[in-house]
């Protein structure tokens, strides 16, 4: 596995695309930072995450994507490397680079938004869960998308799916979420005050709620979408932040044991 994971980190060094990945990492940093008027660093602190779920899926289907077209994974195999080793290998090196992506947006923000727009407000303890969160969905997206790009063996096809699964997930996120709503035993009313600033939530028992069992099935849905996660996070709500990471860690184990057998069992050319 470690020879696996130098020659992987080696590869980066002239991967164009990682470079472009850490360059489109700085401009969205800069331009959340100069462009949007915001008075608290809490609410762009995460903003990365509206973009980062596509940079991972054209990352991810290009770089696994290579290996299958330079015949690299091929090669693993003759030299006698496991399938499960490979598989994870280049899980493990997208995670690496999407995590560093996301510091490096997160590093930028902190440190020029602490000096123009002020400290971050919220308590610790709900900033150490938002960046375990953030952590755990970035592991979620890269899953997915390895997962894609190691079972097919078509580059253009793979970062295809990767994006076209993107732009799924964003869906999905929009139809479960709505349906949450719907469904939730209390539904939320905004209190607004003279200036038309929300001050506050009250809520009212809920006439479409559908019980328990649907409310918690549609939940699961959800939170199983790494993006509805992602918008969660983004939104500064604090309904579901201490579920999420359960849900993460599920989908992480499941989509990356299955990944493994699919792979194990993949016809290579």
């Amino acid at each position: 596995m470690s020879k696996l994971l130098r020659a992987g980190l080696y590869r980066l060094k002239k991967e164009k695309l990682f470079w472009g990945f850490i360059i489109v990492s700085i401009l969205v940093a800069t331009y959340v930072l100069t462009m949007l008027k915001v008075s608290k660093l809490d609410s762009i602190i995460n903003d990365y995450l509206y973009f980062i779920g596509l940079m991972v899926a054209i990352f991810v289907s290009i770089f696994v994507g290579k290996e299958h077209a330079e015949g690299l994974i091929r090669n693993k195999l003759i030299v006698g490397h496991s399938r499960a080793n490979i598989y994870l290998s280049n899980l493990i090196i997208s995670i690496v680079v999407s995590l560093l992506c996301e510091l490096i947006y997160i590093a930028i923000v902190l440190i020029i938004g602490t000096q123009t727009i002020g400290n971050v407000q919220m308590p610790l303890s709900e900033f150490g869960l938002r960046m375990l969160n953030t952590t755990l969905i970035i592991i979620a997206f890269c899953s997915i998308y390895n997962f894609i790009a190691m079972v097919c063996s078509d580059i253009t096809v793979a970062t295809t799916i990767c994006t076209l699964g993107f732009i799924a997930l964003f869906i999905i996120n929009i139809a479960t979420e709505s349906a949450l709503r719907s469904s939730a035993p209390t539904v939320k009313h905004s209190i607004i005050d003279n200036n038309g600033v929300i001050i506050g939530y009250k809520e009212y028992p809920n006439e479409n709620y559908g019980g328990e069992v649907k409310y918690n099935l549609i939940k699961a849905m959800y939170l199983l979408n790494p993006e509805s996660q992602a918008y969660e996070v983004i939104g500064n709500d604090n309904e579901y932040i201490n579920e999420m990471p359960f849900y993460s860690g599920v989908l992480i184990i499941v989509i990356s044991a299955l990944g493994i057998y699919v792979f194990s069992k993949k016809q290579l050319k």
